[in-house]
C-alpha cells in the first residue's frame, strides 16, 4: 500500500523543482543567539542561528543552521566579517538589526537580533616632566 505524499514545488524554466515536503519535520522557527549585543567600533560580534524543526505530529528538535541561513543587515553600523557567516565587525556608531532567514515548513522563516555599536573608548596619557630639583 502506498502512503499519501505531499510535495511543494515550483515549475521553473520548464523544470519541476521540489521545495519542501508537507509531511516532514521542516524548519518552523529560527532563533539567533545572542538576541541582543552591544559592541564598540572595531569589535567583532558573531551570531549563531538555531533552527527548530518539527510539527504537530513530531517532537520539536533544534540544530545549528548558522551556515545555512541568509544573513542581512539593516544599517551600515556593521560590516560582514571575513568568510564567517553570522560574524560582523562594528564600523560605525549606531543601532542596527541583524537578520537571518531560510526556507521553512510554511514559507520563509526569519529571525532578528538587535545590535548597539558605541564609540571605542579613548585613553589619554598625561606626561609630567620632573622638576629640576628632582633630577
Amino acid at each position: 500500500m502506498l502512503g499519501r505524499h505531499c510535495l511543494r514545488a515550483v515549475l521553473l524554466a520548464g523544470l519541476f523543482v521540489p521545495l519542501a515536503s508537507c509531511g516532514g519535520d521542516g524548519l518552523s522557527k529560527i532563533v539567533l543567539a545572542p538576541e541582543t549585543a552591544s559592541v564598540t567600533v572595531g569589535q567583532v560580534v558573531c551570531f549563531t542561528a538555531w533552527g527548530y524543526y518539527g510539527n504537530s505530529s513530531k517532537p520539536m528538535y533544534n540544530k545549528n543552521i548558522t551556515n545555512s541561513v541568509t544573513w542581512g543587515l539593516a544599517s551600515s553600523a556593521l560590516a560582514g566579517y571575513s568568510d564567517s557567516p553570522g560574524c560582523y565587525m562594528a564600523v560605525g556608531v549606531g543601532s542596527t538589526t541583524i537578520g537571518a532567514s531560510a526556507p521553512g515548513y510554511n514559507g520563509t522563516i526569519g529571525a532578528s537580533a538587535a545590535v548597539t555599536v558605541e564609540a571605542a573608548a579613548t585613553t589619554t596619557t598625561t606626561r609630567t616632566e620632573p622638576k629640576a630639583s628632582e633630577q
